[in-house]
């Protein structure tokens, strides 16, 4: 650095999560946030190579239907809050398909609060959406169903929406996004373009030019083969680090940079 007169201009700091982030309302990637505010923020996540610099809208919402309860011998379907529930399931996703092919819908677990022989009193599930389409139109549809089941089918609903983030997209001219296409053609490295990533969606929130990139060659996200393969850690560490560096360089001669790092 010294012999090349290239200037330091930065300090690194790591934050690591001890938690899933994603369901942890972001606890700790806001912290960082409030506590450093970075200029320039990369997100590692150990799975395969991929590259993700925006995210889509997203939308979290928790759902209970209520009814009364009885005996089981008593129950004729017709006013079965856990078969209902599904029924707004597959009514939400029909009508979500209806706004974009594209858009995913997924269920959490299936919450009922009896035993076998007793009629559930309500039945209760989360389920989370993230499409490109506006928010707002998400919300009306979810509305007319509620309105359809509480008003129409005269059931006791409770709808909450936990969480909300809008699309972002980082700038393909920002110099960050530059370095790491930049260090990847170096380094022969082809990384699979996604869209998802809780803590970079923060990030890109607070105006900050941050990115998220896999290092691993891992399986699938959230299965159990998505850490299991550490063959190639040695190459995705270095990756890391000519990032990392390169940040910490005057970067507006990009190509004098990589140069220099690598």
């Amino acid at each position: 650095m010294i012999n090349l007169q290239v200037s330091f201009v930065g300090e690194v700091y790591f934050a690591i999560t001890t938690k899933e982030e994603g369901l942890g309302c972001l606890k700790g990637i806001k912290n960082v946030v409030k506590q450093i505010h970075p200029d320039i923020a990369i997100v590692v996540d150990g799975e395969y190579p991929y590259i993700c610099y925006e995210n889509l809208n997203l939308l979290r919402c928790c759902l209970l239907v209520s009814d009364e309860s009885g005996h089981s011998k008593n129950n004729i379907i017709e006013r079965d809050v856990s078969v209902h529930l599904c029924q707004y399931i597959v009514l939400l996703k029909s009508k979500l398909l209806e706004l974009e092919k594209n858009i995913s819908l997924n269920v959490n677990r299936l919450y009922v609060n009896s035993p076998i022989n007793v009629i559930p009193e309500f039945s209760y599930t989360q389920f989370e959406i993230r499409t490109n389409n506006s928010l707002k139109i998400i919300k009306e549809e979810i509305e007319k169903i509620n309105n359809y089941f509480s008003i129409d089918l005269n059931y006791i609903i409770f709808f909450k929406i936990i969480d909300e983030r809008k699309k972002y997209l980082l700038s393909e001219s920002i110099t960050l996004l530059k370095l790491v296409h930049k260090v990847n053609n170096g380094l022969g490295l082809t990384c699979k373009s996604v869209v998802v990533n809780s803590e970079l969606d923060y990030l890109l929130s607070c105006n900050i030019d941050a990115i998220a990139i896999g290092i691993g060659i891992g399986g699938r996200t959230h299965t159990a083969s998505e850490y299991l393969d550490t063959s190639n850690y040695d190459l995705s560490i270095f990756r890391l680090w000519v990032i990392v560096l390169g940040c910490l360089f005057n970067i507006s001669d990009i190509e004098k940079s990589i140069e220099v790092v690598m």
